[in-house]
C-alpha cells in the first residue's frame, strides 16, 4: 500500500474521487442488506466495507468510467496500479477485496480481486 502521499496523489487521473458512485454503490448494498461504512479518507485505497450479520466483510474500490468496458482484460489493464494495491490488503478471516466499476450510466461491472488477478462477478 502507497504510504507517500505525493505518490498516492501523482497516481491519480483526477484529483476528485467517484463519491457519486460510493453513494450508489452503498445504496445499492444497503437494499441487499449489507451494513456499509464509507471511508471519508481521500487517500484510502478502500471506499467501502460491507458485511451481512451472516456474511464475510466486503472491502470494496470504487471507480467510474465513461469508457466502454470489454472485460476482465481490460479492467485489469486500466485499473492496474489500484488492482495490485487492492491484492495487497490483508483481510480478516473469509474477507473479501472487490472493484466496483460504474460505467457511464450503463450500470455496475464488479471484479473479484483474487491474488492472481481479478474475475468478473455478477452485480
Amino acid at each position: 500500500m502507497i504510504l507517500n502521499k505525493d505518490e498516492v496523489i501523482g497516481r491519480r487521473n483526477t484529483p476528485h474521487r467517484a463519491r457519486t458512485a460510493e453513494y450508489l454503490a452503498r445504496d445499492l448494498l444497503r437494499s441487499r442488506g449489507y451494513t456499509v461504512l464509507r471511508s471519508i479518507d481521500a487517500d484510502f485505497l478502500v471506499n467501502l466495507v460491507a458485511w451481512t450479520p451472516a456474511g464475510a466483510p466486503l472491502m470494496i474500490r470504487v471507480a467510474s468510467t465513461r469508457r466502454e468496458l470489454s472485460g476482465a482484460a481490460q479492467v485489469a489493464t486500466l485499473w492496474h496500479d489500484e488492482i495490485r494495491e487492492l491484492r495487497a490488503l490483508p483481510l480478516p478471516a473469509g474477507g473479501s477485496v472487490q472493484l466496483w466499476i460504474s460505467a457511464d450510466r450503463k450500470g455496475w461491472h464488479i471484479y473479484q480481486v483474487l491474488p492472481g488477478g481479478i474475475v468478473e462477478v455478477d452485480p
